[in-house]
């Protein structure tokens, strides 16, 4: 294990059990890292939002596929999960730039400048800070029944709707 300052260098990784596939993928990271000197201690916890809200002791925590839009645009998520006070933010990102870029993105309509400011925030949040990781892009699954066997999922929403009609 490395270690600074006589202290191992280990990080506490939440999961959840609603989503078993975190745990898999906890468990992949886990003997990944050990292999370049990190302890990594598995937690699993019934209400990881509320978890990564009061809890202290973590670090990481694998909570969704990502930041998943329903309506098409990125705004509000960002807002609430990345922005300085973000009621999701449980991370406590607190960046000057990343707050004006999403404030920015909120107020402008034009395409090309959306794409331009997007771009800029992926840059901070994926590359140059790293606020978040994103190891695995999963698909939604859907149970139906029979009838409904040719069943597609939108690729914008990810849920069953009133719309959704048997073949």
């Amino acid at each position: 294990m490395r270690h600074k300052n006589n202290q191992p260098l280990a990080v506490v990784l939440l999961v959840y059990p609603q989503q078993p596939d975190w745990t898999t993928l906890a468990t992949a990271m886990q003997a990944q890292l050990r292999e370049i000197g990190f302890d990594v201690k598995i937690r699993q916890t019934e209400d990881i939002n509320a978890a990564m809200k009061s809890m202290t002791d973590w670090n990481l925590a694998i909570n969704s596929p990502g930041i998943i839009t329903t309506g098409g645009s990125p705004d509000a998520d960002l807002s609430e999960y990345l922005a300085t006070g973000g009621a999701s933010n449980f991370g406590g990102v607190s960046d000057a730039e990343l707050d004006a870029l999403i404030g920015e993105l909120s107020r402008t309509f034009d395409q090309r400048k959306r794409i331009e400011l997007l771009k800029r925030i992926q840059q901070i949040v994926v590359t140059e800070k790293t606020y978040e990781v994103r190891p695995v892009f999963s698909r939604s699954r859907n149970v139906v029944g029979g009838k409904f066997r040719n069943y597609k999922p939108s690729a914008r929403l990810r849920y069953v709707t009133f719309e959704t009609k048997p073949d």
